[in-house]
């Protein structure tokens, strides 16, 4: 990760968690999760890897393609069952119709 994602996400999140009445979106997983990446270095820069949270309890892990079956094993190896999506980059966004200006 880099400086400011180091940085700015916890900074960001720590927001929601002092708030008053405090509230928080990530789960026990969440955090478990968050705390193991943390513990092999991902948060230094150590490992070839960014991750990201959404607006729930979901974390992002973007990771160089040809390292994807390395970290799929390590996820399964230590968060057995957990629910895995992956994703690839896309040609990103197109036109599906026009629609005629009113005159």
């Amino acid at each position: 990760m880099t400086g400011v994602q180091t940085c700015a996400l916890p900074i960001l999140h720590e927001l929601f968690h002092t708030a008053v009445p405090a509230f928080s979106y990530w789960t026990p997983r969440t955090r478990e999760i968050l705390a193991w990446l943390e513990s092999i270095g991902a948060h230094r820069g150590q490992v070839k890897m960014a991750v990201t949270l959404d607006a729930g309890p979901n974390l992002h892990l973007l990771v160089p393609r040809h390292d994807e079956a390395f970290w799929m094993d390590r996820i399964e190896q230590h968060f057995p069952g957990t629910n895995v999506l992956v994703d690839r980059q896309g040609s990103g966004a197109r036109v599906l119709f026009r629609r005629e200006s009113p005159a």
